[in-house]
């Protein structure tokens, strides 16, 4: 759309009026700008004359908004603040970033992404990676990880890997259990996570087994979830990927062969608007090459 020169009010005029709106004060408005007094009085009377309206009220010793000024001063300060974050994300855009905050889930974080943090920092020293696992990331985060399906809107999706359950448990509390077959977890209480239910049922549907009925404790994520598998409170059902740690220094053991149960997946969602930004997609391309990548004993710099 075309607007004529006339209607559209110079940046330095709006500046000089909010300042003075804000401090009620020529002077005090100058000294904030670095302006004389009278720079930024002529400012504001250039401002007042392109809106057509007196936006002060001017006496000997004081500035007072008028209604309109007041109601105009709302609308220039929120014109004023997204103009100043737009151009603060085009220059970032333009050097690139050097900084990229990740919201991911604290078990995929601690268990998965920190063993192979030295590795993304060889190879990209100059950005610094800032990872959220609760809900502070919530606005601040330029890109999340899901364990299923993303719920935000207009995202780039990049899968990571998927996630095989296997039942396990302590092996004190294997062996005085006996458990053998799937009818031998009837002797166990079952160990479940309140944010992943029906992982029990989806197992024995997928095994062909009849499930058995036995007391069950809830936690509220993976990580109660595996302390509980390892103190021996019960046989807990978990990915593989996130307890390799438990599994090979024989804290759990699981139980069954080849009947793991492929159930959602990790996956990274990147804002539509962010993909291209050469520091996002850096951080994508290594996250996605990492799952293809085993981990390996990594000396701190």
């Amino acid at each position: 759309m075309d607007f004529p020169r006339r209607s559209i009010p110079s940046v330095a005029g709006l500046v000089a009026f909010e300042a003075t709106a804000r401090h009620l004060s020529f002077s005090r408005a100058a000294e904030d700008l670095c302006l004389s007094q009278g720079a930024v009085s002529k400012r504001v009377r250039q401002l007042e004359q392109v809106v057509g309206v007196p936006l002060l009220a001017r006496t000997r010793h004081q500035v007072c908004l008028t209604d309109m000024g007041r109601a105009y001063l709302a609308q220039i300060r929120q014109l004023l603040e997204d103009l100043e974050v737009n151009t603060e994300a085009l220059r970032t855009r333009a050097r690139g970033r050097d900084r990229i905050v990740l919201a991911s889930p604290l078990s995929f974080a601690s268990r998965w992404l920190v063993p192979r943090l030295q590795r993304y920092r060889d190879a990209h020293p100059d950005i610094t990676l800032e990872i959220a696992t609760g809900s502070e990331a919530e606005g601040i985060a330029d890109c999340h990880i899901h364990l299923g399906r993303p719920h935000e809107q207009d995202v780039v999706v990049y899968p990571l890997f998927d996630l095989d359950w296997t039942p396990v448990a302590s092996p004190a509390l294997r062996d005085h259990l006996a458990i053998q077959a799937p009818s031998d977890l009837s002797r166990a209480r079952r160990l479940s996570q309140s944010d992943m239910t029906g992982l029990w049922a989806a197992w024995f549907a997928m095994t062909g087994s009849e499930p058995v009925q036995t007391a069950t404790i809830t936690f509220e994520g993976f990580e109660l979830a595996i302390a509980a598998a390892i103190a021996g409170h019960g046989v807990a059902i978990l990915p593989r990927a996130l307890i390799a740690r438990e599994l090979k220094a024989h804290d759990l053991v699981a139980l069954f062969q080849g009947t793991d149960l492929n159930e959602r997946g990790y996956q990274l969602a990147v804002p539509a608007r962010l993909v291209g930004d050469p520091a996002i997609t850096g951080f994508a391309q290594w996250l996605t090459s990492e799952t293809r990548t085993p981990v390996r004993q990594i000396r701190a710099a």
